[in-house]
């Protein structure tokens, strides 16, 4: 491990998932620094069970992860006082970035009723 680097955990444990802001343009919404900030101080305020803990102590906006698999990108926090840093992603789009949610829903929306995943053989 290089120097000055943290070993990477599990992308899954440091990712918070948010709504969007109706009727925004996300890869220009995402770009402002000042207007993200507010919104995510809003988000805070409003639901703290979403965050870790220690973003009471206070977040610096670390940058930008950007999704092979979704060509998005989406916005990183460093926590003050931990340094631990968390990737925050709309819920418009899947854990792990594996899809988009107006894509699977229906098929998810079936499974809840036991519909099986592959067409049977009988």
């Amino acid at each position: 491990m290089r120097i000055g680097y943290r070993k990477r955990t599990t992308a899954g444990d440091k990712t918070i998932c948010l709504p969007l802001p109706a009727g925004i343009d996300y890869d220009t919404w995402i770009l402002d620094a000042a207007g993200y900030r507010i919104y995510l101080d809003e988000q805070i305020a409003q639901h703290p069970e979403r965050f870790p803990a220690g973003i009471i102590d206070g977040y610096w906006l670390d940058g930008f992860v950007t999704s092979k698999r979704q060509q998005m990108k989406t916005r990183r926090i460093l926590l003050k006082h931990s340094r631990d840093t968390y990737q925050i992603h709309p819920d418009t789009v899947m854990p792990y970035m594996i899809g988009r949610t107006e894509d699977v829903e229906k098929g998810l929306y079936l499974r809840r009723y036991g519909v099986p995943y592959t067409k049977s053989n009988n």
